[in-house]
């Protein structure tokens, strides 16, 4: 696995027409990421889904959406 800095990153994002803001964002959302802090709230807290199948939320969905 390779990884980029931050700022190398941004970079290759600015290159493709990210607006400043927006790559920012991304390097912040990845970098979250990386040290596993992005999801640290759902595992301290270990929320009950709800047992919905995926089907029966598409079809939830699909009506709500209609």
């Amino acid at each position: 696995m390779v990884k980029f800095t931050a700022s190398d990153f941004k970079q290759v994002l600015l290159g493709y027409g990210f607006a400043e803001g927006a790559a920012n964002d991304y390097v912040e959302m990845f970098d979250t990421l990386d040290k596993g802090l992005m999801f640290e709230h759902i595992q301290e807290t270990k929320p009950k889904m709800a047992g919905l199948s995926i089907e029966a939320f598409a079809k939830q969905f699909a009506t709500a959406y209609r």
